[in-house]
């Protein structure tokens, strides 16, 4: 045993953490409900009051995109 104690580690100051990203999308139903009424989204299975579903797109804009993949005419 020695005479003196071991250094303690100085204290840092703790980096900022990036803030936590939420990957959003439109909601995309299928007919499916669950007990409450609430629509359940086809893409991630969450309901339609979550989080996930803060991207808000018009009806047009859909329509129009459904165009440009080819599954209307």
């Amino acid at each position: 045993m020695t005479q003196f104690p071991r250094a303690r580690p100085t204290a840092t100051p703790r980096k900022p953490r990036a803030p936590r990203l939420v990957r959003t999308h439109v909601l995309v139903t299928s007919g499916q409900t669950d007990y409450a009424g609430v629509p359940i989204c086809h893409e991630c299975g969450n309901l339609a009051s979550h989080a996930v579903h803060d991207l808000t797109v018009s009806t047009e804009a859909m329509e129009i995109d459904r165009r440009q993949m080819g599954e209307t005419e």
